[in-house]
Formats: structure tokens, C-alpha cells, sequence
């Protein structure tokens, strides 16, 4: 970052307009209708309908509403410009191939361990500094010390399945980058922040070190959610990264809609709603295409509670659903949505 777009930077951040987006899997107040949509985040209305809280807790009427906000449309506009000159395009990774007939390397060329025979199985990392190393060659930061090593494991061998299967997913990583970590996040079990332009920061996810604390408790949550409807089906076997997967699916609309808005200087909260809420409807098209009894009357049937809140947690429970072994309808047709926007270059 050369001095122009460090001083831009620096100016941005004194006015508060480059604070990220955040997603919770889990706000405090269940009540959908206390809570709307601003540029991506949610925020928290109290019963005058005055905004209160929000948005990671730090909601400012930030971006398009309060004091200054010409100046900070034009601030944003010439760090924007300032960020595209000066920082040099990265290396894409190439696309995904079958890990288990490449000759014992990585998707990035790099040597992993192998046993005998004309076509070995890469060896899977055995521990988490393993995992760490090898997830650090695409481009995303692990950190899973504070969470439970089975648990953190299991996590990190979900996000190295969901970049080395998706070659969009994985562009994006390698070129932009991701931090994924835990700390203890109170009342979430996991929250994804993001900005809205990718140049301006890394997509950061966040698990709650409290509640990923045992394989037993991730199990035990995840069927107490299926039962009672507020999450979707999941495998015994997937849920100590329910959460995480339900977090990949935010990261991933979000760089669906970085692609798709790619041209604007500013997305407002106007622009990314109205492109989840396309993307939502692309996805039950999907459904139709798989069962065409499926359709925009009762695709709810198949939906978790959390889901029906907005479109962008249908969006991340459709996909936590379908990474997590009991794929219903709209699990299945998320992973089509997936697969055609792959191959839609």
C-alpha cells in the first residue's frame, strides 16, 4: 500500500466509512420483524422504530445516512481509484482437479505426503498446525487454537473442501484472502464480516470458542435445532461445522455479489438486497428444475426458521444444508445453483 492510499485509508477510516459488514447466526432477539437490513448488516430497531443496535454492535449510521456523508461519497470514490492503481493484480489459482489422481500434490502444485501405488491418496493433514499450513497456500488464515482440536479440525477440513471444489471460491481467496478464527462471541455461535468492496479488507470469519468447545456438544445442538425447525437437517457426522458451512454460504453470496456489482464504486444497502434477494429466487428456480413440484408458494416447507428470516440466511442455511449430509430440496439446489455459477466464467 503506497503513501496516497495509506493516508486515504487512514481518512476513511477516521470518518467511519470502511467498518465491516457482519453476519450473526444467532441475534439475541429472535423477533425477524425487530430487525432490517442496512448495507448488508443487520440492525436492531427498538419499539418507536429508531435504530438501536446492530450491525456487530457498533451500527453509526455509517455509509448513507448522518453528518457528512457527501464527503464521505467522495472519499470513497478517490480511495476506491487510489486502491485499484496501486495494488498489483495476484496469481489465480487454477481450477479444481481430482485431488486423488494428481501424482501427490496439491491444487497449487505443492507436495503432500503419499502412499505407494500408480495412483496414491494424498495423505490428510493429522493436526491442526498441519491443516493451518496447508490452508495458508490458497490464501486463507486459520486460526483454531482457542476451540476444541477435533472441532477445529473438522472446520478446517470443511473450508479446504469448499475452496479446492469451487474455482470461484478459490480465485477470490487466493487473490483477496479470508481469516477465519474463534474467540468467544457472547451470544452467536458464529459471525462472518465483510465489506463492502473487497479491496478495502479480508472476509473474516468468526466461530464462538464457547460453543465449539466439544464434537458432543456441536451434535447435541445441531439435533436439538433440526428437532425444533430453527436450523436445517444435519448429519451427526457434519456438526461441528454446521456453523462454519452456515458461515461459508454469507462468504460466498458475498463474493457473488462483488462479482455481479462489480462495477459499482459504492454498494448500497439497496443494491446488495436486491441482489440476494435475485440470488434467492435463482436458487428456488433451481428447486423446480430438480422437483417441479417445488415452487415460490411452498418452498418454505423445506426451510429452517432461520432461514425464512431474510434472503441472506436462506442463502447460508440452504448451504449449511447442503454441505452438512441430509440434503433437502433446497439443499440440493443451492449446490446446482453452485455448480452452473462455476461454470459461468
Amino acid at each position: 500500500m503506497n503513501w496516497r492510499v495509506k493516508a486515504l485509508w487512514n481518512l476513511a477510516e477516521a470518518f467511519g466509512v470502511i467498518r465491516p459488514v457482519r453476519d450473526q447466526t444467532y441475534p439475541k432477539d429472535p423477533n425477524p420483524e425487530h430487525w432490517k437490513t442496512i448495507n448488508g448488516s443487520h440492525v436492531h430497531m427498538d419499539k418507536n422504530g429508531n435504530y438501536d443496535g446492530g450491525a456487530g454492535g457498533k451500527f453509526n449510521g455509517r455509509h448513507h445516512y448522518g453528518p457528512n456523508w457527501r464527503q464521505k461519497a467522495a472519499l470513497m470514490n478517490r480511495l476506491t481509484a487510489a486502491l485499484h492503481k496501486g495494488i498489483k493484480p495476484q496469481n489465480v489459482v487454477p481450477k479444481a482437479t481430482n485431488q486423488g489422481n494428481n501424482g501427490g500434490k496439491s491444487r497449487n502444485g505443492a507436495i503432500i505426503n503419499t502412499g505407494k501405488g500408480q495412483n496414491p491418496k494424498p495423505r490428510e493433514p493429522s493436526s491442526m498446525g498441519e491443516w493451518a499450513t496447508e490452508l495458508k497456500k490458497y490464501g486463507a488464515d486459520v486460526n483454531f487454537s482457542k476451540i476444541n482440536d477435533k472441532v477445529g479440525m473438522a472446520n478446517a477440513k470443511e473450508i479446504y473442501e469448499v475452496i479446492s471444489e469451487n474455482p470461484k471460491i478459490a480465485n477470490f481467496i487466493n487473490k483477496y484472502g479470508v481469516i477465519v478464527d474463534a474467540k468467544p462471541l457472547g451470544g452467536a455461535h458464529g459471525v462472518t464480516s465483510y465489506y463492502l468492496n473487497p479491496t478495502f479488507g479480508k472476509i473474516r470469519i468468526t466461530l464462538d470458542q464457547k460453543s465449539h468447545d466439544s464434537i458432543e456438544a456441536a451434535e447435541k445442538r445441531a439435533d436439538l435445532y433440526e428437532k425444533s425447525g430453527f436450523k436445517m437437517p444435519c448429519d451427526k457426522a457434519h456438526a461441528p461445522h454446521y456453523t462454519e458451512s452456515h458461515e461459508l454460504g454469507h462468504m460466498i453470496e458475498a463474493i457473488v455479489c462483488y462479482e455481479r456489482l462489480k462495477n459499482a464504486t459504492w454498494v448500497t444497502s439497496k443494491e446488495f438486497k436486491q441482489e440476494t434477494n435475485k440470488i434467492k429466487r435463482e436458487i428456488i428456480k433451481c428447486a423446480k428444475d430438480i422437483d417441479p413440484n417445488t415452487n415460490f408458494r411452498n418452498y418454505k416447507q423445506y426451510l429452517s426458521d432461520y432461514g425464512k428470516t431474510n434472503p441472506r440466511e436462506f442463502f447460508a442455511e440452504c448451504y449449511a444444508n447442503y454441505r452438512c449430509g441430509k440434503a433437502n430440496i433446497l439443499g440440493k439446489a443451492i449446490g446446482l445453483w453452485i455448480e452452473r455459477w462455476n461454470k459461468n466464467v
